[in-house]
């Protein structure tokens, strides 16, 4: 066992003369040692719009996928979340029994993307806690796992679940280059029970060096390429299917909803055209005007109703009478 006077390492890698292959190895080692350890791993990645978040998210999935011999493109599909139908498909795919599919038996990582543009901020928050605390407790418990979250801010993640996470990412892109993207290990300090807050630590760890020393290091900043084309296709195709089934279910409850919303509006207007369209007493609602039937103005006083509910009357009485086979014949001025 190694000793040392630090009281945490949370990485232990191997040097590389390339500082971009050296720090692909901290963020690969920084999740897998926990796992070895039985120890979910969640890592909430931040950043404005199209800073790099996601771009940092599918680089991190493909460095673990190429270090447990997983092939990420045939993955990515399966496990990346935009809601609650794709939590649910995720979920029955990674937890035994798995006779119907042999290939999630040992994969264990989960993405749940930037979604508060696809569903509203109280659903994506209450996915976010109900996914969160599965992954921390039922999933969790099975084997351990490894779940990303993409958000703009730390504000978009409900206050009572921030302290879940192990790993807190702020990503920004330059101009030109690299996005850059500064990673803390996040801890609670409890040492005063009254006053218990939640803050962020840099990484710390060693590098075996190629002499046999071991040297203590503090990274903050990886810059972060590209994943592979091939992910990106991956990652394009499904997010565009997502998103296109969202906005086309999301304009359907829309319609339902102002159509119901129309309904309640319309009651009074629908009650009067009810009553009046029986027998002759839809002629109480009419005045004659030089041959042709206009619906009286006083109505409105009558029944309280709105401008709108006034306008709304003659073409839903219509329609009511024309089903009696009675033609309304309003004549022109």
């Amino acid at each position: 066992m190694l000793k040392t006077k630090y009281p945490r390492v949370d990485f232990i890698v191997d040097y590389d003369e390339d500082p971009a292959v050296l720090g692909q190895r901290v963020l690969q080692n920084i999740v897998l040692s926990r796992v070895r350890a039985r120890k979910n791993t969640l890592i909430l990645i931040t950043g404005k719009s199209r800073e790099g978040k996601s771009m940092l998210a599918m680089k991190w999935f493909e460095l673990l996928c190429a270090k447990k011999g997983w092939l990420p493109q045939d993955y990515l599909g399966d496990v990346l979340i935009f809601g609650a139908k794709d939590y649910m498909e995720t979920v029955k795919k990674l937890l035994p029994p798995f006779e119907q599919n042999d290939k999630f038996r040992r994969f264990n990582i989960m993405w749940l993307d930037e979604g508060r543009y696809i569903i509203d901020a109280s659903n994506w928050n209450d996915l976010m806690v109900r996914s969160i605390g599965h992954v921390n407790t039922t999933v969790g418990a099975l084997k351990p796992m490894i779940m990303f979250v993409v958000a703009q801010s730390t504000f978009d993640v409900a206050k009572r679940i921030r302290r879940s996470f192990d790993f807190y990412v702020k990503v920004e892109r330059p101009l030109s280059g690299n996005a850059n993207a500064r990673i803390s290990r996040l801890y609670e300090n409890d040492i005063d029970l009254q006053n218990v807050y939640f803050g962020k630590a840099k990484l710390r760890g060693f590098v075996r060096m190629p002499d046999g020393r071991r040297k203590f290091i503090k990274p903050r900043n990886f810059s972060v390429s590209l994943p592979s084309q091939k992910l990106r296709d991956v990652y394009e195709k499904v997010e565009g299917e997502r998103k296109g089934e969202f906005i086309e279910a999301l304009l359907s409850d829309m319609a339902r909803k102002e159509e119901a919303s129309n309904s309640d509006i319309l009651k009074r207007v629908n009650e009067i055209v009810e009553v009046h369209s029986k027998g002759d007493k839809y002629l109480e609602l009419y005045n004659t005007k030089r041959g042709r039937r206009v619906l009286r103005p006083e109505l409105k006083t009558l029944y309280n109703l709105s401008t709108y509910e006034m306008k709304r009357l003659p073409a839903i009485l219509d329609k009511k009478l024309a089903e009696r086979g009675i033609v309304i014949d309003h004549g022109k001025e």
